[in-house]
């Protein structure tokens, strides 16, 4: 099993993040268009989703925002792909806060849940749909034709892992980040989802099985 690492400097965070949310924009614009079941617009939808868990949670309302927002940002997606959705873990996000905590570019390395990691602000629901989605933007370079694990399609893979049925996630703003020298002496966010069943086994049956293609491809991917 390998976890995936993505090394997104937070300067391009901005225009990174808008192409990222095109492209995902853009497959559920196509299935909604082929009468596909999906949403007619994933940020409002992840806003909206984010709105009635705060409104309607005890304790800690932003930090439930936070969490509706997670589970619909990646849920609005594995829709496209036919799988099931992820249901929130408490231990999981406690453990993905914890480590955001650390401020250190470096995976847990848990061999029992996967994790994928990402660095810039999302404090709002549309900054933590366009995380998800950089993540998702990935499909674009994932080959169909030999299904396996990439260092640039690991993201993508294990946010629509069919065999995943659960997520918790972390935020820290750092004042600095351990092995990111881009963020040194500037204010960083650690973003860190983990999930489990893990995915990214390193097996092709695997791979066959559990990364399905979406109802629609974006019309920036060339690999349709």
């Amino acid at each position: 099993m390998h976890m995936a690492l993505m090394q997104a400097e937070p300067r391009a965070t901005a225009a990174t993040a808008i192409a990222a949310t095109a492209i995902a924009a853009t497959a559920i614009a196509a299935a909604a268009t082929a009468a596909v079941p999906a949403p007619e617009a994933a940020a409002a939808k992840v806003t909206a989703a984010a709105a009635e868990v705060a409104a309607t949670a005890t304790g800690e309302p932003a930090a439930a925002g936070r969490r509706g927002s997670h589970l619909e940002a990646h849920n609005v997606l594995r829709m496209l792909h036919g799988v099931q959705n992820l249901t929130w873990s408490s231990s999981l996000a406690a453990a993905a806060q914890d480590h955001a905590e650390q401020c250190a570019w470096e995976h847990s390395y848990r061999r029992d849940a996967g994790e994928n990691m990402i660095l810039g602000r999302f404090d709002t629901p549309q900054q933590i749909a366009q995380g998800t989605a950089m993540w998702y933007s990935e499909i674009c370079n994932y080959d169909w034709n030999d299904p396996g694990y990439s260092d640039t399609t690991g993201h993508f893979t294990q946010v629509v892992w069919a065999a995943t049925s659960r997520i918790g996630c972390g935020y820290k703003v750092c004042d600095s980040v351990e092995g990111a020298p881009f963020c040194t002496g500037r204010r960083c966010g650690v973003y860190t989802c983990q999930y489990q069943s893990p995915g990214n086994w390193l097996s092709t049956t695997q791979f066959v099985q559990n990364v399905r293609r979406p109802s629609a491809f974006p019309a920036q991917c060339k690999n349709k």
